[in-house]
């Protein structure tokens, strides 16, 4: 490069330097007279929500990741009753046992061992797991629910003079002073190796009224195809199924495969290995070989499996899913004659049919060439069924007694209810029309103020003062209405409530607070993006404000049984009144909670803002 050129170059580079520090102090000069003339001093302000309610006529129920099943009556929202329907999956052209049919239908003279196996059923077993969670926030081995102290692992939850933690490190159980039950505690008992460490308990989750009371299940064969497309639209989309199909009433049965009296059993369950293995010195049909969290497990009718699956192995039947599920269409799983109310939300993904047969083996006593010790000899194995495709809860609410007329929208009413799958709230920010958000939204605009927190309270009835023990949701969820979507403040929430079930996006919010007295206060969410995605739509014209859309102004408050689960689905309002679309979450559990509504001398629901004011 030439000097001249050099020279240039750094003049050049000067004057902008120059000049970035003079707009630099410039700029400071101006912040510095802002802050000494106006400041920012963090103020609040309280606005106005109105709060309406509407209701369901019914809303779809398919694809859940979860099956309902149980009743419940609550004082205000009535008796709600709850089954579920599934199609059944395999893959396709199974083969039972070692060979397929064709093969032992033909045989080779070639192949002795290639023989008829005559599958037989053993038995069946219908098995749904509970949700439950092993939750364990100090790494002590005993679960928080069963934990004297969770937050110390050197606590002593059975009382025995050992830490739960060192309890578990040696083997012992820490919820039992004696963990072999012969009768000498453990800070004594040199020798406790007739208890098995690999023991576990489990806290159930998603039960809800009384979890002993006794009551019918009933496993039905379904006789009606459920078809996962939309014959309505040519077959060209998903079709939905919603909580009031009910092909049980409508008759579409066949075969009862269970139907018996039975409790709840919330203990892991345990096999033991089947056979002895002659070459150890340990007998292993003493020993757990699998272990199970706990479920239902009912017994199927092992006939009717004989004939509609093991006998038909090779058929066109079980040539490809489809033909299975035109064969055998599905179950309905149904219950009645509770002894007590209970409500069982089950973990259908996780579902299975275990069919358990014999068969002839033919073993060759490890001589290939010698046929003359060779014998026939029976052997067990399992054939695993899932239920999977269309699954779909049928839930059927009845109102309470003396329950005026279903509640409908737009009327300023004393109470709100919120529940699953049948009552939400349509929330207005700001006001009732539009005058009066304009107005509320104008002063905002015109003091320039800075919104730096934006919460909204939804205050719960005295419901709950004057009935304690009712069930009460921990969390409910909020959304853009119409759309459906979530509001920003979800969006942008990453938090995780670690160890605490559906804790995550605790900073967006939803969760129950409660007074210094434990009383249930409110549901209280953080809406401060929404708030701001608000204000930047907002523009002045002429002094006039003008919206380039309503949507952060008009949200809709549902049950938030998971923070997960905000897919959205379609609904119908009551009274003919047209579909909308719903999160998910909102049709999770059939629970709800009351709302003060706006006709209430009670605060129903507020919006505070915190704000710098830079006027």
């Amino acid at each position: 490069m030439q000097p001249n050129r050099i020279a240039s170059l750094g003049s050049l580079v000067l004057i902008v330097f120059l000049s970035i520090i003079g707009c630099d102090k410039e700029f400071h000069n101006v912040g510095i007279d802002l802050f000494e003339n106006y400041g920012f001093q963090t103020q609040s302000e309280t606005y106005p929500v109105f709060v309406y309610q509407e209701a369901l006529e019914k809303v779809q129920t398919d694809g859940l990741p979860l099956g309902q099943l149980g009743r419940y009556h609550h004082p205000v929202f009535g008796k709600t009753t709850a089954h579920f329907t599934s199609q059944l999956s395999i893959n396709p052209s199974p083969i039972f046992g070692n060979y397929s049919q064709a093969n032992e239908d033909e045989g080779d003279s070639d192949v002795p061992y290639m023989i008829p196996e005559n599958e037989t059923v053993k038995s069946v077993y219908l098995e749904i797991p509970f949700f439950n969670n092993q939750n364990d926030s100090d790494q002590d081995g005993v679960i928080d629910r069963f934990d004297i102290d969770p937050d110390d692992p050197q606590s002593d939850t059975d009382g025995d003079g050992v830490a739960d933690l060192i309890e578990t490190q040696s083997g012992l159980n820490p919820l039992a002073e004696d963990t072999d039950q012969d009768g000498i505690a453990d800070d004594e008992d040199t020798d406790n190796s007739s208890y098995d460490p690999e023991n576990k308990v489990y806290e159930i989750d998603s039960l809800f009224g009384n979890p002993n009371a006794s009551f019918t299940l009933k496993v039905q064969e379904l006789t009606y195809y459920l078809s996962p497309l939309d014959p309505n639209n040519n077959f060209a989309t998903l079709k939905p199924y919603y909580n009031d199909t009910d092909f049980e009433s409508q008759g579409f049965v066949g075969a009862t495969l269970f139907e018996d009296q039975i409790t709840l059993n919330f203990d892991e369950i345990r096999f033991n290995f089947t056979e002895d293995d002659p070459e150890t010195e340990v007998d292993e049909t003493t020993l757990v070989g699998e272990r199970l969290s706990p479920r239902i497990r009912v017994p199927l009718d092992a006939a009717f499996f004989q004939e509609n699956l093991i006998d038909l192995e090779g058929s066109e039947s079980l040539r490809n899913l489809n033909n299975f599920q035109t064969h055998f269409k599905g179950i309905i799983i149904d219950a009645y004659d509770f002894s007590d109310d209970l409500m069982m939300l089950l973990d259908v993904e996780n579902a299975v049919i275990k069919v358990s047969y014999d068969l002839d083996f033919y073993n060759d006593a490890g001589t290939t060439e010698d046929l003359t010790d060779d014998y026939v000899t029976q052997v067990e194995e399992t054939f695993n069924i899932v239920l999977d495709g269309v699954t779909y809860s049928t839930v059927v609410h009845e109102k309470a007694h003396g329950q005026t007329a279903t509640l409908v929208t737009n009327e300023i009413s004393e109470k709100i209810i919120i529940k699953g799958g049948q009552y939400l709230a349509n929330v207005s920010l700001f006001g009732d029309t539009q005058s009066e958000q304009r107005e509320a939204i104008l002063s905002i605009k015109e003091d320039r103020r800075l919104v730096s927190e934006a919460n909204l309270r939804f205050y719960v009835s005295d419901l709950y003062v004057t009935n304690p023990s009712l069930y009460l949701p921990e969390r409910l969820y909020l959304y853009l209405s119409p759309s459906g979507e979530p509001i920003p403040d979800y969006s942008v929430d990453n938090t995780i409530g670690i160890g605490v079930t559906n804790g995550d996006k605790y900073v967006f919010g939803g969760l129950l607070q409660y007074t210094d007295a434990g009383i249930p206060s409110h549901y209280e969410f953080t809406i401060t993006e929404n708030i701001n995605t608000l204000l930047n739509k907002i523009t002045l014209i002429d002094g006039e404000l003008a919206l380039s859309d309503y949507d952060n102004l008009s949200l809709a408050l549902v049950l938030g049984a998971s923070t997960e689960e905000v897919r959205l689905r379609q609904a119908f309002l009551s009274e003919g009144r047209g579909a909308i679309k719903v999160p998910t979450t909102s049709t999770l559990n059939p629970f709800g909670v009351e709302l003060w509504g706006n006709a209430a001398e009670l605060p129903a629901a507020e919006l505070e803002i915190l704000y710098n004011n830079t006027r």
